[in-house]
């Protein structure tokens, strides 16, 4: 612990102080907590102003302590914003976009993604919006075969697709694929 009380963080998918107290946390964390947690954050934000959240998903977690804020299990997120959408104790605005980081080229990951949940799913208070922030691979490259196979399976679909600008050069051709 630092002097002005803060623990000290350490780089993405390093276990550090920061991430092994988090965990800590996490794993004494019970469904009431998670509920209660989701209505006090709603509750502050609502109180600045913010009425609508649009959740771009998280990382993979991979249950040890290099997991950190942005990881979680992408299989159980949800559950207490779908508890409180269910018991109608949403006060603000969910809308939700399943992000997928797969390095397979041929996005097995993604497709069952697309095979077994709705798009366009809930209503003006809960809504399943599409993919993104990530749609496939590490991160957004050009050539990289599994965004471009995971991009055409969205737009089959007939999802929404978002995706994140980070290491995506822009060409002077036109569009990140140079076409």
């Amino acid at each position: 612990m630092l002097a002005d009380g803060s623990i000290a963080g350490g780089g993405l998918g390093v276990a550090s102080p920061c991430t092994i107290a988090l965990n800590l946390l996490r794993g004494m964390q019970t469904r009431a907590s998670m509920l209660q947690g989701l209505q006090d954050a709603m509750r502050y934000a609502a109180g600045v102003g913010v009425t609508t959240h649009l959740d771009q998903g998280g990382f993979p977690s991979v249950g040890d302590a290099t997991d950190g804020a942005a990881n979680f299990d992408r299989y159980r997120a949800h559950d207490s914003v779908r508890a409180l959408y269910h018991e109608g104790k949403l006060t603000n605005r969910i809308w939700v976009n399943f992000l997928h980081l797969e390095e397979d080229a041929q996005t097995p990951e993604l497709q069952a993604r697309l095979l077994n949940a709705w798009d366009d799913f809930g209503n003006n208070m809960l809504r399943v919006l599409g993919i993104g922030e990530f749609t496939a691979g590490p991160f957004i490259q050009p050539g990289n075969t599994a965004w471009q196979h995971g991009t055409r399976l969205v737009a089959q679909a007939g999802w929404r697709n978002e995706n994140h600008s980070l290491n995506f050069p822009c060409r002077a051709t036109g569009g990140p694929t140079g076409r």
